[in-house]
C-alpha cells in the first residue's frame, strides 16, 4: 500500500518555516510523506537568498533540499517552479494523490480554493498556528460526520465548536424563479420552509450530541461569509474549519472569500472528494 502524501505549498520565503513546521507536524500525525512545492511568481534570480547561486531553478531546488535536510527531513521531495502557483499545486496534488495540501498565504488563495480537489489547509500570515479553540462551520448535518471526524483528528486536543448557518433563500417577491413557487402562497412557502429548518436544526443538534460537541444552529442574516467570520471572532477560535458536503454547496462557494479574509488559519474539507 502506497504512503499517503501531503503537498506543502510555499510561495514566499518568509513563510517557509511555518509551512515546513506544519507539514512536519501533520506528517507525523498521519504517517504521511511530504512533497515541498516552492513556486515563485517573480524572477528567482532576484531573490536575495539565492544571490550567491546562478539563480536557476535547479540551484534553488538544491538550496531548499539542503534546508529541509538540515531540518531532519531527508525523505521529503522538493519541487521548484516559477509562476502559475495554483496550476502547479493542482497538477502536483493530483499526480501524487495528496490527501492534504498545506499552503502559505498568497494573493491567489481564492483561486486555489476553487481549483484544488482535496482538503486544503491555509496558514495565514501573522496567525498563531497552535489551536486551543476551533470553529467548525457545516452546511448540513445529514452526512457531515466524516467532516467532523477529520477536523477532530486534525486539531487533536482543541475545543471544537460547531456552527451551522442556515441561509433562507426562498424569495416571496419573485415567484417567477420557480413555476412551483408561483402556484403557492407565501403562507404555504413559509410553512414548508419552517419544516425544513426544524428538520435541519434537529439533525444538527443530534449530531453535536453524538459527537459530544457544543454547537449553534442559526438563521443567517448577513450571508455566510460575514456570519461565519463574525462567529469565529466571537468564539475566539484560532482555527476556522469548514466541512462542506461537496464543492458545489453555498458553503463551498463562500470558502473562497473566507480563506482570503480570515485572520486565522483555515481548513477546508469536502465530504465528497
Amino acid at each position: 500500500m502506497s504512503q499517503r502524501r501531503i503537498l506543502a505549498l510555499c510561495t514566499e520565503l518568509d513563510q517557509f518555516d511555518g509551512v515546513v513546521q506544519s507539514a512536519e507536524t501533520l506528517s507525523k500525525r498521519y504517517g504521511a510523506g511530504v512533497t515541498l512545492l516552492y513556486v515563485q511568481e517573480e524572477g528567482l534570480f532576484e531573490l536575495p537568498l539565492f544571490s550567491e547561486g546562478d539563480g536557476s531553478i535547479e540551484s534553488v531546488r538544491e538550496h531548499l533540499q539542503e534546508s529541509v535536510r538540515q531540518m531532519g527531513h531527508e525523505d521529503w521531495a522538493v519541487l521548484v517552479y516559477e509562476n502559475d502557483i495554483v496550476d502547479h499545486a493542482v497538477i502536483e496534488s493530483k499526480r501524487e494523490k495528496s490527501f492534504l495540501v498545506v499552503s502559505d498565504d498568497h494573493e491567489e488563495i481564492d483561486e486555489l480554493v476553487r481549483k484544488i480537489e482535496t482538503t486544503l489547509f491555509v496558514l495565514k500570515k501573522g496567525a498563531v498556528h497552535e489551536y486551543g479553540r476551533v470553529l467548525l462551520a457545516l452546511d448540513s448535518a445529514y452526512t457531515t460526520e466524516k467532516g467532523i471526524d477529520f477536523v477532530l483528528e486534525f486539531a487533536k486536543g482543541a475545543k471544537v465548536f460547531c456552527y451551522l448557518d442556515y441561509q433562507l433563500i426562498v424569495s416571496m417577491a419573485d415567484p417567477g424563479l420557480d413555476p412551483v413557487v408561483g402556484a403557492m402562497t407565501p403562507d404555504v412557502l413559509m410553512a414548508e420552509e419552517t419544516e425544513v429548518i426544524d428538520a435541519r436544526r434537529e439533525s444538527f443538534q443530534q449530531l453535536c450530541k453524538e459527537k459530544g460537541l457544543k454547537g449553534e444552529f442559526e438563521l443567517g442574516e448577513h450571508g455566510l461569509v460575514r456570519d461565519i467570520l463574525q462567529k469565529r471572532e466571537a468564539a475566539e477560535a484560532e482555527l476556522l474549519a469548514i466541512a462542506a458536503e461537496d464543492r458545489d454547496t453555498l458553503l463551498a462557494e463562500a470558502a473562497r472569500q473566507i480563506a482570503q479574509e480570515s485572520p486565522v488559519d483555515v481548513l477546508i474539507h469536502y465530504n465528497q472528494l
